[in-house]
């Protein structure tokens, strides 16, 4: 039974968690929430706790599962926590957002106000059609969208390498020899890459 006034809880994800693996009986690569980096550590205790009633499913959560961050949350989080956590560093995550239902959930978050005065199947039906009407929506302005995905993302890669340069600048400036300048850089690069 959950609270839903209450909040986001891990009691939930966890209830969640071992209803899949246990209930169900399906193994999961990735496990999905917006604050994974402190989840981890929670669900592995969990499965740890467990392990005397299946030992497979500590192995499984602590050794073969893993928590990233979609990007929808991540850049909420700190430059670490986003490169140790980022799903773009974990081989099995790929490189789609993790979190699909929030973007739909945000799209349909306009027809809230509209749902209180609604009976249970209208607010069904209604919840259909708008969901329906974003996803077609979405394919028929699928290039746009892409289009404009590269030109931010050319635009934000052309700000970083500007800003790099600025700081290599200062760095020689400030004395530091080109070696070092250069790990520093190298550093950046990676940690842009992963975000």
């Amino acid at each position: 039974m959950c609270c839903l006034c209450a909040g986001e809880r891990w009691a939930y994800a966890t209830m969640l968690l071992e209803h899949v693996l246990r209930q169900m009986d399906c193994r999961i690569l990735n496990f999905w929430y917006d604050i994974n980096c402190r989840y981890k550590n929670h669900a592995i205790a969990w499965a740890e706790e467990k392990q005397e009633l299946n030992a497979e499913l500590t192995t499984w959560v602590s050794k073969l599962m893993s928590f990233p961050l979609g990007s929808f949350h991540g850049p909420m989080h700190n430059a670490l926590c986003q490169s140790i956590n980022s799903l773009r560093s974990i081989p099995e995550a790929g490189l789609g957002t993790g979190e699909p239902p929030e973007y739909a959930w945000s799209h349909m978050r306009k027809s809230g106000h509209l749902l209180q005065y609604m009976s249970l199947a209208t607010r069904a039906l209604h919840l259909e059609r708008v969901a329906l009407l974003w996803n077609k929506s979405r394919r028929s302005n699928l290039v746009q969208f892409l289009v404009a995905a590269y030109k931010r993302a050319d635009l934000k890669h052309r700000e970083k390498t500007d800003e790099l340069k600025s700081i290599m600048h200062q760095a020689v400036h400030m004395r530091f020899s080109l070696a070092q300048v250069r790990a520093a850089a190298s550093v950046v690069v990676v940690c842009s890459r992963l975000l």
